[in-house]
């Protein structure tokens, strides 16, 4: 049965919302920032339009700025099988020579990488009034997607012939089928994604020691318990764009982790539901969090999943609300989590911005209270206990006597 998503303008829940704060190559070999837009599997609730401003060309392809993105998936899945585009796009102006096109790509959630799918090559000219435009292609080769993988959309307009000046409009967010906005992809393949919230063990970052020294960094304790009181990291911002910046316990200072306890063995599947109090407006950051899982000294960390809130942190203390994902993964008796916490550039829906340098970004954590200042936390989709060690059952020794 084949799967198809929509192209929206807005959220249903804090699955939808992600960012890693990246720039990346876009078409025309520029390094760019993107906005973010969410897809979904129901159609949306209104009409809106994204403009691409043509050029004289050949070109190789003028893309939005924003950029659609699906939760992630709930399970792994190969994409090889014919894709249908349906877009409701026109140009501006018969002879702008433009043709509307679209890129698929794989959003990896252990570091948010992309990796392109599929890059069609319609030809064909839009014409001059707001029209569904429908074609099928088939990628050149299958690409693997993991649970918590994400799909990337990327509408663009290329040439039909050798583009001129002008504009394309592609419409989105359509509730009536075949009407204004009514732009979907339709794939081969059947999937579904994660949109239940986490409701396994919730780990607070703490001020207690993690009682490991893995590196240069403090080391704290993540667990099932709030913390003693609140306290603030402080982390300089720089110009962006930026690669993300780990937070510090204050301003230039010494980077900051946090470790849960040896677990017992659990296999980790699902989302985990990051809660990160943060204010700094002026930096134009937005968080991000990793989580990796490593030794029980805290040694040989292997990433596990990634993300972040793509809108910009404000003036006050504010709970961010976000979704890291990984690919289902067993955790041995005594390995531990590793989690930490950045600032990057704020990419988002309500920001389009480089980081600003010369300012501050604080975090919040170790709070005492639910809801209130410092209540930093992950809440992971499965419950986790702490791996003790068992004692090893006494040796009884019996002496023999002889007369």
């Amino acid at each position: 049965m084949a799967t198809t998503i929509y192209f929206r303008s807005s959220t249903s829940g804090v699955y939808d919302q992600w960012s890693n704060g990246d720039t990346y190559a876009n078409l025309a070999g520029s390094s760019v920032g993107w906005m973010w837009q969410p897809l979904s599997a129901s159609r949306g609730a209104g009409n809106y339009v994204q403009t691409m401003t043509t050029v004289t060309g050949p070109t190789n392809g003028i893309e939005t700025a924003q950029h659609w993105i699906s939760p992630p998936l709930a399970a792994a899945v190969t994409i090889s099988g014919s894709i249908t585009f349906n877009l409701r796009s026109y140009e501006l102006a018969s002879g702008n020579n433009a043709a509307i096109n679209c890129r698929v790509m794989r959003v990896k959630g252990v570091d948010s990488s992309r990796v392109e799918v599929h890059k069609t090559v319609r030809t064909t000219e839009l014409g001059t009034s707001d029209a569904t435009v429908n074609w099928s292609e088939t990628p050149g080769a299958g690409t693997s997607f993991l649970r918590g993988d994400r799909i990337l959309l990327i509408p663009f307009a290329d040439d039909a012939g050798t583009m001129a000046a002008g504009t394309v409009y592609f419409g989105y967010d359509g509730a009536t089928p075949g009407a204004t906005g009514d732009s979907y992809v339709t794939f081969t393949e059947t999937f579904s994604f994660d949109t239940t919230t986490p409701a396994g063990s919730t780990l607070y970052l703490t001020t207690t020691a993690a009682g490991i020294n893995p590196g240069s960094a403090t080391e704290y304790e993540a667990w099932t318990s709030r913390g003693s009181g609140v306290t603030t990291s402080t982390t300089n911002s720089v110009t962006g764009p930026t690669a993300p910046i780990q937070i510090t316990n204050t301003g230039g200072g010494t980077t900051l982790e946090w470790y849960t306890k040896p677990l017992q063995s659990v296999t980790l599947a699902g989302a985990v539901l990051a809660n990160v109090r943060a204010d700094g407006i002026w930096a134009q950051a937005e968080p991000l969090v990793w989580v990796s899982i490593c030794d029980s000294d805290g040694a040989n960390p292997v990433a596990w999943g990634s993300g972040g809130r793509p809108t910009r942190i404000t003036a006050s203390e504010t709970a961010w609300q976000f979704w890291v994902t990984g690919d289902e993964v067993a955790i041995a008796n005594g390995n531990r989590l590793r989690i930490r916490v950045f600032i990057d550039d704020a990419y988002g829906p309500t920001i389009f911005s480089d980081m600003v340098g010369s300012y501050t970004v604080n975090v919040y954590y170790a709070g005492t209270s639910g809801g209130a200042s410092g209540d930093t936390y992950l809440t992971l989709p499965v419950s986790v206990s702490e791996y003790v060690v068992a004692e090893p059952a006494p040796i009884s020794v019996y002496f023999l006597g002889f007369a």
